[in-house]
């Protein structure tokens, strides 16, 4: 008995974080830029993974993940090399000096049909 109980705490935990992470996601603030348009947050979906360059392709323009880059897939920790294409996603990106390279530092899956924002 105590394992079934267990489960289904375990089941019932799960099942309200999802809502609650995509709750929060939406309250992030997509479209935000910094004062100095350096860090600039967005969500979008993920059009084409290119593995050895260790770039993706999101709402039309290319991302590079930065070495340090914080990834969580479906709430719990993730790397950028476990996304897959059509994945809508939450992210945080800074523009490097140039103005040419955009560099993710912080990404999120999103849930399948959450409603993301300018979309």
């Amino acid at each position: 008995m105590e394992k079934s109980m267990k489960k289904l705490l375990i089941t019932l935990v799960v099942a309200l974080l999802v809502p609650t992470w995509a709750a929060a996601a939406q309250g992030l603030n997509a479209g935000f830029a910094s004062d100095d348009l350096t860090l600039f947050h967005e969500q979008g979906t993920v059009f084409e993974m290119e593995w050895g360059s260790q770039t993706a392709i999101i709402n039309g323009y290319r991302y590079r993940f930065a070495p340090d880059a914080k990834v969580q897939i479906n709430g719990s920790y993730g790397a950028w090399s476990m996304l897959k294409e059509g994945t809508n996603v939450d992210f945080l990106f800074r523009l490097d000096n140039d103005m040419t390279r955009r560099t993710i530092m912080e990404l999120y899956t999103l849930p399948a049909g959450y409603p993301m924002q300018g979309h």
